[in-house]
């Protein structure tokens, strides 16, 4: 038979770790039933270029030289057809413009990374 100094260890532990494994289910619920639920209106390149939607790339970054030397038969190439070529130092306005919904922008994805935090901390999407 254990002793008592024992089971009361093993029943504080055992309590510790129901808590731990509960605090961490909720908190894991919470966060999934907390997701914002988005409508993407394209999920891949060739998506992009069937919807039409007008897409912006800053001026001398390697994606606009990619779109620029691409044949036109090629997806990258059938962006030409929609696309503004952004001045590197209006990269600020292209942000704004792409947040409003005004065009998709091609750009590296840790700037869109704090693009996406600012705009999803203002708004909330139900």
């Amino acid at each position: 038979m254990p002793s008592r100094g024992s089971a009361r260890v093993s029943v504080g532990v055992w309590m510790l770790t129901s808590l731990i494994v509960g605090a961490v289910y909720r908190s894991n619920l919470k966060a999934m039933l907390i997701i914002p639920k988005l409508e993407l209106p394209f999920d891949s390149m060739e998506g992009l270029t069937e919807s039409g939607l007008t897409t912006a790339v800053i001026e001398g970054t390697s994606m606009h030289l990619d779109v620029m030397k691409a044949d036109t038969a090629s997806t990258l190439g059938q962006l030409k057809e929609n696309l503004i070529v952004v001045p590197s130092d209006q990269q600020g306005i292209a942000l704004v413009n792409t947040v409003s919904g005004r065009y998709a922008l091609f750009a590296p994805g840790l700037a869109l990374i704090g693009v996406l935090h600012l705009d999803f901390s203002r708004v909330s999407f139900s």
